[in-house]
């Protein structure tokens, strides 16, 4: 019997993340040669006012509420700006295209997708925040998606594909691919997503959604006692710097920090509306939210330091890390590289760390 030889680009002269690899590097060089094309005056400028200007791909970890909230309390804004498409991971083109299609049709949303979402809803529930949970999941994306005319679009090629590859490069290489082919089927409608914060950029040296489609990428993450070293709350960077509100394990086992652009640590229970976010009422609860978490009931305090205890070798080198790394950005970036934080919000946080000095804006 002859030998079926297969088409070169899936010729495994190299291991199939190489190849995977490879193909997403040509995505990405292609879009630099395109962009080479444009002026500079005609390229988007990356700010805060500029972000419903672009498509935008929400990063998150999947069990934090604030990512959910944020899009599902501006689904109007977004239609409204234009937004006509939101991708979503965990959902397949296989499994779930048919049911949201008829969802898109009729009010009642199928039984399939409803257990499907409710799944997901489980698998991922905030621990952290359950209450703000139950309002603001991944089911409730998608009715909020169907109330305000934005189509939901599966990002996974089928429920198969995601099992075998929920994590490391594999994952990561394939879902990029996914979203090539699956964005590229919507082109010249204004779109969201959102995924896994490791698929925005560059991650395990893999290109990113961002990195593909030069869209905006936005990193969301809850506020908490162990982040609220990081500021300032909201931070916009000309191009993708490390942050530290998100890490992964790379493949050597050493611990690295994702590259965004834009970030935003907030408390989910705030006003997550954008016009909120833009005059700094959210960003001032959060700071509010965090003064007052460091000083609630014994029983509380009793059960932080049993896991301060637990975890203090690791605290105070992430702790250390964290002003090192805040002191480099104010370096690198400078004082113009931060959406500015309010005097009283930066008093109330500089409190929350035990600094008796003066807050200042960032």
């Amino acid at each position: 019997m002859s030998r079926i030889t297969p088409p070169p680009m899936y010729s495994f002269h190299a291991s199939p993340l190489d190849e995977l690899k490879e193909e997403l590097e040509r995505f990405v060089q292609e879009k630099v040669t395109a962009q080479q094309k444009v002026t500079a005056q005609q390229k988007e400028h990356i700010s805060w006012e500029g972000l419903p200007k672009r498509n935008i791909c929400v990063g998150e970890a999947h069990s934090e509420v604030a990512s959910k909230k944020f899009l599902i309390r501006n689904m109007e804004f977004f239609k409204e700006s234009g937004f006509k498409v939101i991708f979503m991971e965990h959902l397949s083109q296989r499994e779930d295209s048919s049911f949201l299609k008829r969802y898109e049709l009729n009010e009642e949303m199928p039984q399939e997708l409803k257990a499907r979402l409710a799944r997901l809803d489980r698998q991922f529930q905030s621990k952290l925040y359950p209450g703000e949970w139950d309002e603001y999941n991944f089911t409730k994306i998608v009715e909020a998606a169907k109330r305000h005319g934005i189509k939901v679009i599966p990002l996974e090629e089928s429920e198969e594909s995601y099992q075998s590859n929920k994590s490391g490069p594999m994952r990561a290489a394939i879902l990029s691919l996914n979203a090539k082919k699956v964005i590229d089927q919507h082109a010249g409608s204004k779109w969201l997503a959102l995924v896994g914060s490791a698929h925005l950029n560059r991650c395990y040296n893999i290109p990113g959604i961002c990195d593909i489609f030069n869209a905006q990428d936005f990193l969301i993450t809850d506020a908490n006692e162990n982040n609220k070293v990081f500021l300032p709350l909201l931070r916009v960077c000309e191009s993708p710097i490390e942050t530290p509100a998100a890490s992964y394990e790379d493949v050597d086992g050493s611990k690295r920090l994702l590259n965004v652009s834009m970030s935003l640590i907030i408390d989910p229970r705030s006003d997550m509306s954008y016009k909120a976010i833009s005059s700094n009422e959210s960003l001032r609860a959060t700071a509010e939210n965090l003064s007052s978490s460091s000083s609630s009931s014994a029983a509380a305090a009793e059960d932080r330091e049993v896991v301060k205890k637990s975890r203090q070798e690791e605290g105070q080198k992430e702790s250390k890390e964290s002003e090192e790394y805040r002191s480099r950005l104010e370096k690198e970036a400078g004082p113009s590289g931060y959406f500015p934080i309010p005097t009283e919000a930066q008093r109330v946080i500089d409190e929350a760390k035990g600094n008796s000095s003066p807050g200042k804006g960032l």
